[in-house]
């Protein structure tokens, strides 16, 4: 790891963390569990407000997707945050109010309100017009004597930060799937799940390379390879389907196709 604190250079990283699990409340079971992440390399660049990641491993990665009685998948629910208040707040002052019985507290708002003071009129000692050339001369002699200064709102102080994928690798992966809105349950089970995307763009305007193979409910297969892009939605992927049930995700796919 090579970290420049003044930012002149960038700055190169390695990561690498190991036993990851995420578990759903009152289980002990992980809904979502990770052996091991690593990224071989990222490189932070201040200067040019760019963030460059090599290739990305997820080694056995392991799953277990529940759609509950509403339509839901549960695991999505764990990532959602609060939606924040699009009011504005206005501060609050607690006053105590004294009673025969308890003390209760009144919230008050605070609203600043802007006060205009008055200024008494002031003669002045010479004419408009003799003001006005004298604070013309004046900002002149000002602007000729101060040094330019280079344009703070250059583009490469205004842009955003970029950021770019080399590679994004899932060795070994599983996923366990329920829908519980069927009556009698059959739980897809994938494994021995790889994956591999290369040539990423976030904006998913050029297409990734992607390929993908795994084994489902231990007999059947399946292989995926080709390329995808979502900004316009484009896909030339070969889908090849070995002894796959998919009775499993037949609630799902009737909410969407209908």
């Amino acid at each position: 790891t090579q970290v420049d604190l003044t930012g002149k250079k960038p700055s190169q990283i390695k990561l690498n963390m190991d036993q990851i699990a995420l578990t759903r409340e009152g289980e002990k079971e992980s809904a979502l569990s990770l052996a091991q992440f690593t990224v071989d390399s990222l490189q932070i660049n201040t200067q040019s407000k760019q963030v460059a990641f090599g290739e990305i491993t997820l080694d056995r990665l392991s799953s277990t997707l529940r759609r509950d009685v509403s339509g839901n998948i549960d695991l999505i629910r764990l990532f959602n945050t609060t939606q924040e208040q699009s009011s504005t707040q206005f501060p609050t002052t607690q006053v105590p109010v004294a009673s025969n019985q308890s003390q209760a507290t009144v919230k008050v708002k605070v609203i600043a309100k802007a006060t205009v003071i008055p200024i008494p009129a002031r003669k002045p000692s010479r004419s408009d017009s003799t003001i006005n050339m004298v604070q013309k001369e004046s900002n002149q002699r000002e602007s000729e004597s101060t040094p330019k200064r280079k344009d703070e709102s250059s583009p490469a102080k205004n842009a955003s930060w970029t950021t770019q994928i080399k590679r994004i690798k899932l060795k070994a992966g599983s996923l366990h799937y329920e829908d519980l809105t069927l009556k009698k349950i059959t739980p897809m089970v994938v494994d021995s799940l790889d994956l591999t995307v290369d040539s990423i763009d976030l904006k998913g305007i050029k297409p990734l390379n992607l390929a993908l193979q795994a084994q489902v409910n231990q007999r059947g297969h399946i292989k995926v390879n080709g390329s995808l892009a979502w900004a316009p939605l484009s896909t030339d992927l070969t889908l090849d389907l070995n002894a796959v049930d998919l009775v499993s995700l037949q609630g799902w796919l009737g909410d969407k196709l209908t």
